[in-house]
């Protein structure tokens, strides 16, 4: 009886040990999906903006430079290459909220950005041909995937006063 015990405790072991292995694979494999930013579907866009000015003066054509902190608040980490990176990018409206610049200049962020960690850029915008009163809406954007704002991200509107 003692022999069928331990035969028996011979196969259910390694089956109970294998059984632990494949369930921690496949939790740790999901678990590397969502932080990578790999599984879509579960991905989060966060993103929180911090920034001196709320109103930035410039002139027709000019290029200007606002430094911003951003913090990843995502599920993912922000990858600063590779082929969908995440860039800091902003859309100029008009007064009647017409979309003037839809795809602006984008600022690369220097190396990738895990999720809770936040990074000071210098962001450049190229301020539109005319003169007047304008807002600049702040965004991050996965190339070849989404903005951020799209997804329910934060978008920081500033204004731009364009002489």
């Amino acid at each position: 009886m003692k022999r069928k015990t331990e035969t028996g405790a011979m196969f259910a072991l390694p089956l109970l040990i294998l059984t632990m292995l494949v369930f921690n694979a496949r939790m740790m494999s999901a678990h590397y999906m969502v932080r990578n930013g790999l599984n879509q579907a579960a991905k989060v866009y966060g993103e929180q903006f911090t920034i001196a000015k709320q109103t930035i003066e410039g002139r027709p054509g000019q290029t200007l430079s606002v430094n911003v902190t951003v913090k990843n608040t995502s599920n993912f980490i922000w990858p600063a290459s590779g082929p969908n990176p995440v860039h800091m990018s902003y859309h100029i409206l008009d007064n009647h909220k017409k979309m003037v610049v839809d795809d602006g200049l984008r600022t690369n962020l220097q190396t990738d950005l895990q999720p809770g960690q936040q990074v000071t850029l210098p962001v450049e915008m190229k301020a539109p041909e005319h003169p007047g009163s304008y807002v600049i809406q702040l965004d991050m954007v996965q190339e070849g995937v989404t903005w951020f704002g799209e997804r329910g991200g934060e978008i920081i509107p500033l204004t731009l006063l364009n002489k």
